[in-house]
């Protein structure tokens, strides 16, 4: 489809049994000219609260309208992307203005259309029905009580893709109760916006209850009534990920897959006509002009190398060319109107003359046949060429077609095959639909395609999208390579290895962006005078908790020649560490308890040293057992402590030690081997549950429970905005829900989805 897309949207509010004549409780906006003018489009808005208190209100001030302009203005005025505007805004109605109670709503509900992209935000009771192809998806899947609570609702969020033609209706929790997901598909087919609105009102049989219907249309002109089963629903749900029974493997949500599938090879049959002649006449054209310039470039050639040049007549030759006189022995010259004396056979004769005439005659007669041969050979190259492009695009669009129907047919059998064939299966499809966009990129059905197949492999390998992933910091320096990320709190310490530095970042209340800078964000560098003493190469950062010498805990900087501490608001200090002389070349330090354990596997040990004065002062002590193999630490990248110690190799194997000696532990459940890993998680059971591995060859975090069972991979959404190819670092805080990573040059943020 060519146009631009639109919505068409109408609200029915019922109070007591009757319409009332405008709902104070919704709010629709289109997208501000403003954004759209920046290259910022955010969608058009339609907001939902709620609140049966206030339906019947006549101020258009009542509480649930300025809840819905709150959402209005934030999510507009917010320069994120679509999802985290949606959480900024309800995490702002989750703060009321002043004088405004903060249970003036049991729920909300904010769905942002943008283009044929919805995303849906809601807590409460709410509820959105997304129709498609004579079928209903259910946001969320399941009904959920309404809150009324004084602190602020956590959203659950959703994305989907739709086609034209497609219904969005929103309700509240009295609708959701009310009115069976069954009965949603009749009331809004075949109908147009205001037929909607009353078919679904008397579903409510007289119950109060708001709820809003959108039509998702192409062009302007286009016709808001569409035929049955014209609308299709494409893509995947996003956080949460459809759920999905562990048992089975099933979706509990969204519409059949294979429904979904059959969908989109229709919708590719029919909508790809006008796009395949749109890229025909392009080449067409591109090639006629080529064609154009070869075929005067070559005839212009031929005109002047292949015709011969007409010779002149001697009557026609200038006197200049003219043969010259002979003159008779002796230099004498002969009287005017005498015959010349002509000597041996060097005069010209009437004769010769004659025979040049003729000549000339004769190739005059040649010229036109030598003509036409000049002119169509050119033409008959250039014939040529075009049958050969226009066979080559022939082939081009069937080897095309030919790659779509393969990756349907694997993507068909993926459908009905058990989960390793299925893997396999969706990889091909996967790789096949990636040969198809090198032929045709940007092509909508091949994209539409690839989404189902990345949604069964997610369903398949467990994944779930980071949607709600950010940057918050890009650092420039051309030398920068960020090796290490510390949160405490709200204290942020990134190190970066390539410059030998370490950042200090605070974030904001809310925890998901970071506040200015307060002077030199650098803490420590390279060349530093601290304590007298010279700072040299960074090593690796980690926390420690208070010591019987530190009040209170502190992070430790652990450099190739020295140690120093550093908390918020102060200074670097510098620390008394013995035995140096041990270490080799140390990779990675971890605080645990109070010690300082250091991993050096090219000196074959993990060093522990004990807090005492001034730091760690006393030799360190070898963790490992004597008679641990030799070189059990080659190949090393990374460590992790939550009682046991955890070893990642660049191999993918770890290992688990308990009292310097490894213990049985393996990695169960996996779709796939660990490719370039780069960092391990872990800390005590109070503070994180679970195990997160870094899988950069992959581009996922994995999160496994600390016997090894696999949990779930994590992911960055589908837009491509951020890649984990290059993770480096990872730090989780499953209390506050969040994980911090670094990529060589970024911080990223995420926020870690729930596990159900």
């Amino acid at each position: 489809m060519g146009g631009q897309m639109r919505t068409v949207s109408g609200v029915l509010d019922i109070v007591h049994g009757e319409c009332v004549a405008e709902a104070l409780t919704t709010l629709a906006v289109h997208d501000p000219a403003a954004t759209r003018e920046q290259g910022a489009a955010k969608g058009d808005l339609f907001v939902l609260v709620d609140s049966d208190r206030y339906a019947h209100g006549s101020s258009d001030r009542s509480p649930p309208r300025v809840l819905a302009e709150i959402i209005r203005d934030t999510y507009f005025r917010s320069p994120a992307g679509v999802i985290a505007s949606l959480r900024r805004a309800l995490l702002d109605v989750g703060r009321p203005p002043p004088g405004m109670s903060s249970d003036a709503t049991s729920g909300l509900l904010a769905v942002v259309v943008r283009g044929l992209d919805v995303f849906i935000a809601s807590t409460g009771a709410t509820v959105v029905y997304v129709v498609c192809n004579d079928r209903a998806v259910r946001f969320p899947d399941r009904q959920r009580p309404p809150t009324h609570t004084d602190h602020p609702l956590e959203p659950a969020f959703f994305h989907t893709i739709v086609a034209p033609g497609a219904t969005l209706v929103l309700g509240d929790s009295r609708f959701a109760a009310a009115v069976a997901p069954e009965d949603i598909v009749p009331a809004v087919s075949d109908c147009d916006v205001d037929e909607a609105l009353a078919n679904l009102g008397d579903l409510l049989a007289g119950q109060d209850g708001t709820l809003m219907v959108v039509r998702v249309e192409g062009d302007a002109g286009g016709d808001s009534r569409r035929p049955r089963g014209a609308a299709s629903l494409f893509g995947r749900d996003s956080t949460p990920s459809p759920k999905t029974d562990r048992d089975t493997g099933a979706p509990r949500d969204g519409l059949p897959l294979r429904a979904s599938a059959a969908t989109v090879i229709s919708a590719l049959r029919r909508s790809e006509l006008v796009r395949l002649l749109g890229y025909v006449a392009r080449n067409v054209m591109r090639g006629a002009l080529v064609f154009f310039v070869l075929v005067w470039r070559a005839l212009r050639t031929l005109m002047s190398n292949v015709l011969p040049e007409r010779r002149p007549s001697a009557a026609e030759r200038p006197a200049s060319v003219q043969p010259p006189t002979p003159q008779p022995a002796g230099g004498r010259v002969r009287a005017a109107g005498r015959p010349p004396a002509v000597t041996g056979a060097a005069a010209p004769t009437d004769d010769a003359g004659e025979a040049e005439e003729v000549g000339t005659a004769g190739t005059a007669r040649l010229q036109p046949a030598l003509r036409l041969v000049a002119i169509a050979i050119p033409l008959i190259v250039a014939a040529l060429a075009g049958v050969m492009y226009w066979r080559h695009g022939v082939a081009q669009e069937n080897t095309f077609q030919t790659l779509m129907e393969q990756a349907q047919t694997l993507y068909q059998q993926a459908l009905n095959a058990d989960e390793p064939t299925a893997l396999r299966l969706l990889e091909r499809a996967e790789q096949t639909l990636a040969e198809a966009a090198t032929i045709r990129p940007g092509d909508t059905g091949q994209s539409e395609l690839r989404l189902l197949v990345i949604r069964q492999l997610d369903r398949i390998g467990r994944v779930e999208r980071l949607y709600l992933l950010g940057r918050l910091r890009t650092y420039d320096n051309p030398m920068t390579r960020l090796r290490r990320v510390v949160v405490d709190g709200l204290d942020v310490y990134v190190l970066d290895t390539g410059t030998d530095m370490v950042y200090y970042h605070r974030l904001d209340d809310v925890a998901d962006s970071l506040r200015p800078d307060e002077g030199d964000p650098v803490v420590v560098r390279r060349a530093q005078q601290v304590a007298g003493n010279v700072v040299g190469e960074l090593v690796d950062i980690t926390w420690s908790a208070a010591t019987p010498d530190r009040r209170s805990g502190a992070l430790l900087i652990v450099g190739a020649d020295d140690l120093l501490a550093y908390t918020a608001g102060g200074k670097p200090d510098d620390l008394v560490i013995g035995g140096r002389d041990r270490w080799s070349q140390p990779i990675a330090a971890v605080g645990y308890g109070g010690n300082l354990y250091l991993l050096d596997p090219q000196a074959g040990q993990i060093f522990r040293y004990r807090p005492g004065a001034g730091g760690y002062p006393g030799a360190p002590e070898d963790y490992l057992s004597p008679d641990s193999p030799s070189g059990i630490l080659a190949g090393a990248v990374d460590m992790a402590i939550d009682g046991y110690i955890y070893v990642l190799y660049a191999d993918g194997q770890i290992r688990r030690f308990e009292g310097g000696v490894p213990t049985p532990f393996s990695l169960q459940g996996l779709d796939r081997p660990l490719l370039n890993p780069t960092a391990i998680f872990a800390a005590p059971d109070a503070q994180v549950r679970y195990l997160y591995i870094v899988d950069a060859g992959n581009r996922r975090i994995l999160q496994f429970e600390k016997d090894g069972r696999f949990v779930r991979q994590l992911k960055p959404g589908d837009d491509g905005a951020v890649d984990f190819a290059a993770l480096r670092a990872i730090f989780v805080d499953e209390v506050a829900g969040k994980m911090y990573l670094v990529d060589g040059v970024s911080l990223l943020i995420a926020a870690v989805p729930r596990l159900e």
